[in-house]
């Protein structure tokens, strides 16, 4: 969450809707897979053919994971640098309202000497109506959010393991991770990990085309943070640091065993991208017929055109189209979500 996935998700839709692949889908209404709790087999639409494609934000479990999807799957993921994901989730979760926070401009400080010195202190920024059928539970979008979100047990939701303090432990997991996972993307190093991901995948610079989504600007966003602020939140965030310094190095380490023209590809790409999200955004609000943007063959990928259709399909809410095919050819053999009491979950 907020580790650059409204830009990384419409990529990974349509490169499954081009091929017809079969997705795992949320329930009804939902926008995530179970997040922030424990996937179950209510969370997803039941199919009669195997899945291809889990995109939709979902909580990692290996056991869980691995029987719901083949076997020759691959296992991608992506994290940004924790205090900057923090005010970006700040800033996405509404956090300066819910929490009455009386700085609008910069209200990170005040934020932290909250949580520094208000006992159990516990705004965390979830709306209610987002998981309509759920215990009656708090999940904080500001602390260890990262490590929750790829499984580490820090006690989320209650009754479950909390290793937060255990070091051993973190580190244990953090390796189980790094040996589980293909790739962890580093979104300061966005580009860089593109390239990565397609020379795993084999893909060429289409199928990793993106356009920015939900980039913010808030009044905060540029304020250089306090030194002791970001002490605080490091200690305070711990394992998001450790989760981060890991992968980031692994990263580069990965990097480092590319061939000698990798950078080389980095700069190709980031020109074709800047070329082809101009074209699709002069494309989406000029709406100039259909058009056809041809792209020349270059040593690291084929020539190709990216078409109107192709920037509808990243602009638009695929998550939605996809809901409607299944309702269409699946629906009857949809299971149906058990009634539950309906949680209202606490800030």
């Amino acid at each position: 969450m907020k580790c650059a996935t409204e830009s990384l998700g419409p990529m990974f839709r349509k490169f499954g809707y081009d091929r017809n692949l079969t997705y795992v889908l949320p329930v009804e209404h939902m926008i995530w897979i179970g997040w922030p709790f424990p996937l179950n087999e209510y969370d997803y639409r039941p199919s009669r053919k195997p899945y291809n494609i889990l995109i939709e934000h979902s909580i990692y479990n290996k056991t869980t994971f691995r029987n719901l999807m083949p076997n020759n799957s691959i296992y991608i993921s992506s994290l940004r640098e924790p205090f900057v994901r923090f005010k970006s989730a700040f800033n996405c979760f509404n956090l300066v309202n819910l929490c009455h926070m009386t700085n609008k401009t910069d209200p990170i400080p005040e934020y932290l000497n909250l949580v520094k010195n208000v006992p159990n202190y516990n705004c965390t920024g979830i709306f209610t109506d987002w998981r309509p059928h759920c215990p009656k539970v708090s999940f904080s979008q500001t602390h260890n959010e990262m490590s929750h979100t790829l499984g580490m047990p820090l006690g989320f939701p209650p009754g479950r393991p909390n290793i937060e303090n255990d070091l051993p432990a973190v580190l244990d997991y953090i390796q189980k991770l790094d040996n589980d996972f293909h790739l962890i993307m580093i979104v300061e190093y966005f580009h860089e990990s593109l390239i990565l991901l397609k020379r795993l995948m084999c893909w060429t610079f289409k199928d990793i085309f993106y356009i920015k989504r939900h980039v913010a600007n808030y009044p905060y966003k540029k304020i250089k943070p306090q030194k002791a602020d970001v002490e605080f939140y490091q200690k305070w965030n711990r394992i998001e640091y450790l989760l981060y310094d890991h992968f980031n190095k692994t990263l580069w380490n990965k990097i480092s065993k590319e061939s000698d023209d990798f950078f080389d590809e980095v700069v190709a790409f980031i020109k074709f991208q800047e070329e082809g999200e101009k074209y699709c955004l002069w494309k989406e609000y000029k709406k100039k017929g259909d058009d056809i943007h041809y792209f020349e063959e270059t040593i690291w990928s084929p020539s190709f055109n990216i078409t109107a259709v192709d920037c509808h399909l990243l602009l638009t809410d695929m998550l939605k189209h996809l809901k409607d095919v299944y309702d269409i050819h699946e629906r009857p053999h949809h299971h149906q979500q058990p009634d539950l009491k309906t949680c209202h979950l606490e800030f």
